[in-house]
């Protein structure tokens, strides 16, 4: 009995669904088509600014540790015990030139001063008798080259008598042997003469050679005692009181310590267009200062070199920058931040952010939109430096889409942008380096 109010029900509901269906497709088919948008003439809405040359100082800023400039690493340069150390020795301690800080046992190095000047007095001692011997033979050649003469003039006249049967045979054989050993002799102190010169100049080779072992020894004797030969800091001291030390072995190092430099790298394309093909720092100055110290002027410093070649792993491009200020011990590999600055130029420069895939968005008289390219010379903080001045001078610095070229753009200008241009890039220098 209650079967047939239900299925009517049902009907009811499946009626209504199947009209509402049929309504929503009639509006559907009645609604008109999707017409579409010619962007050349949308006025699509984009801020801009109006760009203009600007003059700044162009900077390279790159990081690296501060270290001394020159460290010297003192090697004993004779053997001996330590004898004396200077108190105040010790690792950061700064000393002026010339003061004495170490010494060692000057004992066996007197002895052997001694003993090479005794050697030297004996040596020149023995140079004067052959001098004086070369003296007296020279007299004695003189005397007996006259007796010579005279005794081969009597052989002579003695061999006439001998002919003319005047004399025996024995007297002449008497004055021959006489003839003779006069002859010898003469011979002996000619062949004397001849070797003084030779001797002599041994001699006095002999001399010179202990004159220099004389000078080595007096030499060996001042290093005993170790001096600081320019105004410097202590690093290492690997020595202490009483020890011995062989020749060559390390002392104690020291450093300069009003002379650092510090080697930052860059990337070369940066450094390339700041500085030229021809790399020469002549005109570039420095500041260095702590990095992350916040005011903090920092110190006057000199772009000196470039390092040998490109680093392997970075592939970046090393400059030492020198500089002379007189820091604390704590100062050695302090990491610092170093501004490099070139002479003032003049360029067009636009936001980074403006850039897109090496393009810039620009206006032209009519409002219609001018995709050009770029060549970046260099880039400096949030800007582009160009190397061609742009095509038209109002650039579009927010973002634009689409972007076809040619449409037309409803610009809003932005005064503040080559405001802050100018205000972040540098037009003078730190009062530093002025």
């Amino acid at each position: 009995m209650k079967t047939m109010p239900v299925l009517k029900k049902v009907g009811v509901i499946l009626g209504g669904l199947v009209s509402g269906i049929a309504a929503l497709m009639l509006m559907a088919a009645s609604k008109p088509a999707p017409k579409s948008v010619d962007v050349s003439k949308a006025g699509v809405t984009a801020v801009v600014t109006e760009l203009s040359e600007v003059s700044f100082i162009p900077s390279i800023i790159g990081y690296g540790e501060l270290q001394p400039a020159d460290v010297i690493t003192v090697a004993s340069e004779v053997s001996g015990r330590v004898q004396w150390i200077h108190p105040d020795l010790a690792k950061g301690v700064a000393f002026d030139q010339d003061t004495m800080v170490l010494r060692l046992d000057k004992t066996d190095l007197e002895l052997s001063l001694i003993q090479a000047q005794s050697s030297l007095a004996a040596a020149e001692l023995q140079k004067q008798q052959m001098l004086l011997e070369q003296e007296n033979t020279k007299s004695n050649y003189q005397y007996t080259k006259e007796r010579f003469d005279i005794v081969k003039s009597e052989l002579e006249r003695r061999e006439q008598l001998f002919a003319q049967g005047s004399i025996s045979s024995v007297d002449l054989d008497q004055q021959r042997q006489s003839f003779l050993s006069i002859q010898t002799e003469l011979q002996g102190q000619e062949l004397a003469l001849s070797l003084l010169p030779t001797n002599l100049q041994r001699q006095e080779t002999e001399i010179r050679r202990l004159q220099s072992t004389v000078a080595q020894s007096q030499r060996n004797l001042n290093r005993a005692e170790i001096f600081v030969t320019a105004k410097g800091r202590v690093g290492d001291v690997q020595v202490s009181e009483g020890s011995f030390v062989a020749i060559g072995s390390p002392l104690f190092s020291y450093s300069s310590r009003d002379s650092y430099e510090v080697e930052v790298k860059v990337t070369p394309p940066i450094f390339f267009s700041m500085f030229g093909p021809e790399v020469s720092l002549d005109n570039a100055i420095a500041r260095v200062k702590p990095a992350r110290v916040k005011n903090f002027e920092g110190w006057a410093a000199k772009p000196l070199r470039l390092s040998e070649g490109f680093d392997s792993t970075t592939r970046m491009l090393s400059i030492v920058v020198a500089m002379e200020a007189e820091l604390p011990a704590s100062a050695r590999g302090l990491y610092v931040e170093a501004d490099i600055y070139r002479q003032p130029t003049s360029a067009w420069v636009v936001p980074r952010s403006a850039i897109h895939n090496g393009n810039i968005y620009l206006l032209d008289d009519q409002n219609r939109l001018v995709i050009e390219s770029v060549d970046v010379s260099f880039y400096q903080q949030d800007f582009a430096v160009l190397a061609n001045q742009p095509s038209h001078k109002t650039l579009i610095t927010s973002r634009l889409f689409p972007a076809v070229s040619g449409m037309t753009v409803a610009p809003t200008l932005d005064t503040d942008v080559m405001a802050w241009v100018s205000d972040s890039l540098p037009t003078s220098l730190p009062a530093i380096l002025k």
